[in-house]
């Protein structure tokens, strides 16, 4: 491959791993919320949707995962 080519590889790459990691940090965030929201028995329509948020965004980055693996 040409260097241009390589260079346009990598950065496609390092661009698929910042975002892998920020959404890894917004599943992290749901899980701190959800830890919090189970803390302060908070009702069902507060949980759920950051519940289906959280499996949304797991199933996601899974899938980008596998896409690109």
């Amino acid at each position: 491959m040409s260097g241009f080519l390589v260079q346009i590889f990598a950065r496609a790459v390092s661009r698929r791993l910042i975002r892998e990691e920020k959404v890894g940090l917004e599943i992290t965030k749901l899980e701190t919320l959800l830890t919090l929201a189970d803390r302060m028995d908070l009702p069902a329509e507060v949980v759920d949707p950051l519940e289906q948020t959280k499996a949304e965004a797991e199933n996601g980055l899974e899938s980008v995962r596998t896409l690109t693996a």
